[in-house]
């Protein structure tokens, strides 16, 4: 059954090939290492007729062609030594190809279909230049100036929004190492490597591998992202982790914090932050004063005027770029200010009535759409309380609050359209149903934490989208 309050569409995800991390008992499997720099072979069996699958050596020249220069023997070469491999067992035939990376499935690819039945396999392969999503390529522009990814992690750092997420990953890391020579739960690994691909809507091996190349990621990124978040839920007690901060990190990290960052999809949120602050320095000009700001950054970084020289060239940065980090900050709180006024407040307020109704409702959870029937019918008809219906049918029971909007949307108006006391129609969950009655519907107030929230946040998104929109120009994909 669903979280409390959650009332997120039914979906039914679709299925990719089997995986497996090992050699297993597939159609085929691909074993991926890191491309080559020049020349390399590449074995690659075919299915044939008879015993033994027809192995062939297709060699990769630096312009990205590729031959097939002679037959091989799969056992003549060392695993270790290939561009990949693919293995097919006299008693299969060619169906869908899964493609492995050192720590585990990385995607599931089609069928070769009639590439594979007349015995042709084409290898396409960038032996050099750098793709429009490589490390500090830019992200957007702002004017005349031009803001790398560099520049989004690096300006959220100052901002202080990097601790959380930078301790999750030494926590990563220390786990995996911890880990030692313990195997990896194959399905837990597809199943995250499915559901990524799946929230990317990356069908194909050919999209998966564009998408990771646009973003100046490879395919070891891409498995040991999975390996570290495995070992991560996996390792329990405590994990003594390294003193390593940020500033004082080798390139190294930097470089995984990076790549968590984009496959996390955190990195789109840190860019859109940074967008609204480049966006709002063009609406105002003037000189502003820097000192309150850099008082407060100074508290944040906890290091003082003193230790600033050190904090800036660790991070590889000088005081022209904190100068103009604090002057963004300052804008931006400045144009917040002006925006977050009371009146502005309940003006929008108004016109999120419906949306930011507080709704309380009993829930049962049952385990068809018969016996949730019946239960709705003891309630309406019978008169019995939900909590009793619970304890007779011994179905699990719970009462929770939530907002209109949270809702799934195409199951707001049943909540909406009935007045408190009222059963809703049962609800699609998972293996079962979930049958609501709505206890209370309460105004939004506006003193509420959670309804200002999300008034402050309205607000701020219509302002900066159209501040966006007027002067921020997006120069790669980092944010698709």
């Amino acid at each position: 059954m669903a979280a409390e309050g959650d009332f997120g569409a039914v979906e039914e995800d679709f299925a990719f090939a089997d995986g497996c991390l090992g050699y297993g008992d597939r159609v085929v499997e691909v074993l991926l290492a890191p491309g080559p720099a020049a020349v390399e072979e590449v074995a690659v069996g075919v299915p044939g007729d008879g015993l033994d699958a027809l192995q062939i050596c297709v060699g990769v020249g630096a312009e990205g062609g590729a031959s097939v220069e002679e037959d091989v023997d799969f056992g003549g070469h060392a695993v270790g030594d290939w561009i990949g491999c693919v293995d097919l067992r006299s008693h299969e035939r060619a169906g869908d190809v899964e493609a492995f990376g050192r720590h585990g499935l990385i995607f599931a690819l089609d069928d070769f279909g009639d590439g594979v039945l007349k015995g042709k396999v084409e290898v396409l392969v960038d032996a050099g230049g750098a793709s429009d999503g490589e490390e500090g390529a830019a992200v957007f522009t702002c004017g005349k100036s031009s803001y790398t990814d560099r520049d989004v992690i690096d300006a959220a750092f100052f901002r202080g929004e990097l601790d959380s997420i930078w301790k999750d990953l030494l926590r990563g890391v220390e786990c995996e190492n911890q880990s030692g020579d313990a195997e990896m739960d194959d399905a837990i690994i597809d199943s995250a490597v499915e559901k990524f691909r799946y929230d990317h809507d990356l069908i194909t091996a050919e999209e998966t591998e564009q998408w990771l190349e646009a973003r100046g990621l490879t395919m070891d990124d891409f498995g040991e992202y999975f390996a570290r978040h495995y070992w991560k839920d996996k390792v329990t007690g405590n994990v003594r982790l390294g003193a390593t901060d940020y500033v004082s990190a080798p390139d190294e990290m930097r470089a995984l914090l990076r790549v968590e960052l984009i496959l996390s999809g955190e990195f789109d949120r840190l860019a859109a932050r940074l967008s609204w602050r480049a966006a709002g320095s063009q609406e105002m000009k003037e000189d502003v004063d820097l000192a309150e700001e850099k008082k407060r950054f100074l508290a944040r970084a906890g290091i003082d005027q003193e230790r600033l020289p050190n904090w800036l060239g660790g991070l590889g940065r000088d005081e022209q770029w904190l100068n103009e980090m604090l002057r963004l900050e300052t804008i931006h709180s400045r144009i917040r200010a002006a925006l977050l006024t009371p009146q502005n407040r309940q003006r929008e307020l108004s016109s999120m009535r419906l949306p930011l109704t507080r709704l309380h409702v009993e829930m049962l959870e049952l385990e068809s759409k018969d016996a949730a029937s019946e239960a709705s019918l003891c309630v309406t008809i019978d008169g019995l309380s939900m909590e009793e219906v619970a304890k007779e049918g011994r179905y699990p029971y719970r009462q929770t609050q939530f907002l209109v909007e949270d809702i799934d949307p195409d199951l707001q108006q049943n909540f909406l359209s009935v007045p408190a006391g009222s059963v809703v129609e049962p609800i699609p969950r998972g293996d079962g149903f979930q049958l609501c009655r709505i206890v209370k519907k309460m105004e939004p107030n506006a003193d509420d934490p959670v309804v200002q929230e999300r008034v402050d946040k309205r607000l701020l998104d219509l302002h900066f989208s159209k501040l966006v929109g007027a002067h921020i120009q997006w120069q790669g994909p980092m944010t698709k």
